[in-house]
C-alpha cells in the first residue's frame, strides 16, 4: 500500500506512464491497473454534493467528428466525469451523476441542443448559460465569411485591400502587434463590409458588461435591430440564432459564469491525449482525465 501510495505521486507528476513505468520499474498494465485503482477510490470517496454551478463542453477524442462530453464542477474547478460522443444520452449520464440535482442553480453550455434538452431535462429549476466565448465564436465566423466573400469581389477587380487580413479581423485590438493595429485602424475607417461586420461584433461584446436583465434586454433589441437590417447576411444569421437563445444569454447577466474552466480542462486533457499519442481504449482516456483533473483523494490509507 505504501509503495501504491509513491507510485501514484509518481503518476502525477510524471507526463506519460512509460516515464511513471520506467521509474517504478513496473510493465503498462501495472501502473494503468495503479492508476485505474486510484480513480476509483477517489470518485467513491468524492463529495457531489451542493454543487450549485456546472459547465458542459466537448472534446475531440479520436479522429474526424469523435467527441466526448466533459462536466465541470465551475466553484471547485475539477471534472467531474466525461463521456464518449456528444449525443443528449451521453450529456444525461453525466448530468445523473449529480445526487441533488435541485441544488445546481445554473449550467454554462454552448448552443448545442442535445446539451439544452438533456439539461431542460434532468436540471429542470437550472438556468442554462450560453458561454460568451462560443458566442464570440460565432460572430468571428460570421465577420470572417463576410470577408471571404469581400475579398473575393475585390480580387476580381485586383483590389488587395483585404489580402492577408483574416487575423487581424479575428485579434482584440488590444494584442496586435503595433504594426497590425495601424493596419487594422486604416481598415476599419474604410468603406468595407468587413469593417462593419467588425462593429457589430464589437458592439456586441457591450452585452456582457449590462447590469441586469432590463439593461440587457434593451441592449440586445437595439444590437438585434440594428444588424437585422444591415445588408451583411453572416451577421443577420447570428443575430437570428442569438434572439433564438436569448434566454441562455441572459442566464449570463443573472449568473456570471463562463466555460473557461471547462475549456481550461480542454486543454490540459490536449496534452494528456498528446502526451499518451493515444489511448487503447475510452476508460484508459477516461481515467487518465480523472486522475489528473478530478481533484480526486486517491492515496491509499496505509
Amino acid at each position: 500500500m505504501a509503495f501504491e501510495a509513491f507510485a501514484i505521486q509518481v503518476l502525477q507528476r510524471c507526463a506519460t506512464l512509460e516515464d511513471a513505468r520506467a521509474i517504478l520499474g513496473l510493465n503498462w498494465e501495472q501502473v494503468a491497473s495503479i492508476r485505474k485503482r486510484a480513480v476509483e477510490a477517489g470518485l467513491e470517496r468524492r463529495n457531489l454534493e451542493n454543487i450549485e454551478r456546472i459547465g458542459i463542453d466537448e472534446k475531440n477524442f479520436g479522429k474526424g467528428h469523435d467527441y466526448i462530453c466533459v462536466l465541470a464542477d465551475l466553484d471547485a474547478q475539477r471534472i467531474i466525469d466525461v463521456k464518449p460522443e456528444r449525443k443528449q444520452e451521453s450529456a444525461l449520464e453525466l448530468l445523473k451523476e449529480i445526487p441533488r440535482p435541485e441544488s445546481v442553480k445554473c449550467i454554462a453550455m454552448d448552443m448545442w441542443p442535445a446539451f439544452m434538452k438533456a439539461a431542460e431535462q434532468f436540471l429542470p429549476a437550472a438556468r442554462i448559460v450560453h458561454d460568451k466565448y462560443h458566442i464570440a465564436a460565432h460572430l468571428n465566423k460570421a465577420v470572417d465569411t463576410v470577408r471571404k466573400q469581400e475579398h473575393n469581389q475585390l480580387s476580381k477587380i485586383g483590389d488587395t485591400t483585404l489580402n492577408s487580413t483574416k487575423y487581424i479581423w479575428l485579434t482584440k485590438p488590444e494584442n496586435m502587434s503595433d504594426e497590425n493595429k495601424k493596419k487594422f485602424l486604416q481598415l476599419k475607417s474604410a468603406s468595407l463590409k468587413t469593417a462593419n461586420a467588425w462593429k457589430f461584433k464589437d458592439m456586441f461584446d457591450g452585452f456582457w458588461t449590462q447590469q441586469d436583465s432590463t439593461q440587457a434586454n434593451e441592449f440586445f433589441r437595439n444590437w438585434y435591430n440594428s444588424s437585422i437590417h444591415s445588408s451583411l447576411q453572416p451577421i443577420k444569421k447570428v443575430a437570428t440564432m442569438l434572439k433564438k437563445h436569448y434566454q441562455g444569454l441572459e442566464g449570463y447577466i443573472l449568473h456570471r459564469i463562463t466555460n473557461a474552466t471547462t475549456e481550461g480542462f480542454n486543454s490540459k486533457i490536449q496534452q494528456i491525449k498528446a502526451a499518451a499519442r493515444g489511448f487503447r481504449n475510452f476508460e484508459n482516456y477516461r481515467h487518465a482525465i480523472l486522475f489528473h483533473c478530478g481533484k480526486l483523494d486517491m492515496m491509499p490509507v496505509t
